[in-house]
């Protein structure tokens, strides 16, 4: 089963949050990512796209909190995963850190062997 359907604004804002981060534009980019997750708040992408600009930011404790909002929405998103990975591994925990990588390189790999939706 594959994400829901985004709600028509917060692509909008996503896609503003992806345009400011392709310029280095992390508070920008923040903003507009907060502002799609008021219109669907259950969006892994948005949710994803917000804790790695938090990383960036090195705001750990909110950029945990946020990954664990989209794991609980979607337990096997592969960059949720691999974001739970680079936390732990910034943090120290390298146990944990190569957890989540590998459940990411899993959840990545379980995804391109499912078939398209048409």
């Amino acid at each position: 089963m594959g994400p829901e359907p985004l709600h028509e604004d917060a692509q909008l804002y996503i896609g503003q949050a992806e345009f400011h981060l392709r310029r280095g534009e992390l508070a920008a980019a923040r903003d507009a990512y907060e502002v799609a997750l008021r219109f669907d708040g259950r969006s892994v992408r948005a949710l994803c796209g917000l804790a790695g600009v938090l990383l960036r930011q090195n705001v750990i404790e909110e950029a945990r909190r946020v990954l664990g909002q989209a794991l609980q929405i979607d337990a096997s998103s592969a960059v949720a995963l691999q974001l739970m990975g680079e936390l732990h591994l910034r943090c120290g925990r390298f146990e944990q850190a190569a957890d989540h990588f590998a459940r990411a390189c899993e959840a990545d790999a379980d995804a391109r062997r499912r078939p398209l939706r048409p």
